[in-house]
C-alpha cells in the first residue's frame, strides 16, 4: 500500500511505500490524518484483525518515507475499514473503524487519542445492528472543530432492504468522551451502543436499497 503526493504548482506526483504487508484489498485501505508538525498518520490493517497499525511520515510535507510501524491497544474484534478524525477543538485524535465480533455481528467502535497517536485510552463500542446478519456501511466528515457527521446504511444492499440514517457524534468535555445525536439535536442514547436505525432517517430503503457513498456538510 502506497501514499502518493501531488505538487500543484509543479504537477509533479511522489509517492511513498506504507507496508508491503496485507492483501490489497480495499477493507485494509491506509486512511491518512495531517497532526500538527505537519506530517501525515497512516492507519491501516493488514487483515481483518485485532491490531490496527499506524506510521508517521518521517517529514513534514512528504509522503517518500515512513517511520517505524505502530499498533494500537488490542480490541477483541477484527477491525477493517479505519477512519481517523482529528477534532481540533479539544486535540483529541478520534481513530473509527468497523469490526466484526464474535456473534458474527458488524459493529462500529472508536478510541482516542490526546496526543495524535502518542498513547490510547480504552475502545468504545458505539453502533451495533440488531439483526445478526447485518453489515452497516458508515461515511462521515466533520463539522466544525468537536463534531463528526455520519451516513450508515442498516445494512449492505445485497443482504436486505437497507436504508440510510444519519447522526452525529459530538465531543463532550465534561466526561471526555463522544456522545452521539440525532440530526435535529436529540441525544440518542446515554447507553451504548445504538442500532443505526436510531439515527435519522435520510431514505427508506423498503422499495429501492440504498448504500453510503459520501457525505457533505453545507
Amino acid at each position: 500500500m502506497r501514499a502518493a503526493k501531488f505538487d500543484h504548482a509543479t504537477d509533479a506526483i511522489t509517492t511513498g511505500t506504507i507496508t508491503t504487508s496485507g492483501s490489497g484489498d480495499e477493507h485494509m485501505c491506509p486512511a491518512l490524518v495531517p497532526v500538527s508538525d505537519g506530517r501525515l498518520l497512516a492507519f491501516y490493517c493488514t487483515n481483518p484483525d485485532t491490531w490496527i497499525r499506524y506510521r508517521y511520515t518521517s517529514a513534514a510535507n512528504s509522503v517518500a518515507a515512513w517511520d517505524s510501524v505502530l499498533t494500537t491497544p488490542v480490541t477483541s474484534y477484527n477491525c477493517v475499514y479505519v477512519n481517523p478524525r482529528l477534532l481540533t477543538g479539544p486535540n483529541k485524535l478520534v481513530l473509527f473503524s468497523r469490526c466484526i465480533i464474535d456473534t458474527g455481528k458488524r459493529t462500529h467502535v472508536y478510541n482516542v487519542s490526546g496526543d495524535e497517536g502518542g498513547t490510547w485510552g480504552s475502545w468504545v463500542e458505539f453502533c451495533r445492528p440488531s439483526g445478526t446478519t447485518d453489515i452497516p456501511y458508515a461515511v462521515s466528515t466533520y463539522k466544525g472543530t468537536d463534531e463528526v457527521h455520519f451516513l450508515m446504511s442498516s445494512t449492505h444492499p445485497v443482504q436486505a432492504a437497507s436504508s440510510i440514517y444519519h447522526f452525529y457524534a459530538k465531543w463532550h468535555v465534561g466526561d471526555g468522551a463522544l456522545r452521539f445525536y440525532k440530526s435535529d439535536g436529540t441525544q440518542i442514547t446515554d447507553s451504548l451502543p445504538f442500532d443505526p436505525t436510531a439515527g435519522t432517517l435520510v431514505y427508506d430503503g423498503s422499495s429501492q436499497r440504498a448504500w453510503t457513498w459520501d457525505i457533505a456538510i453545507d
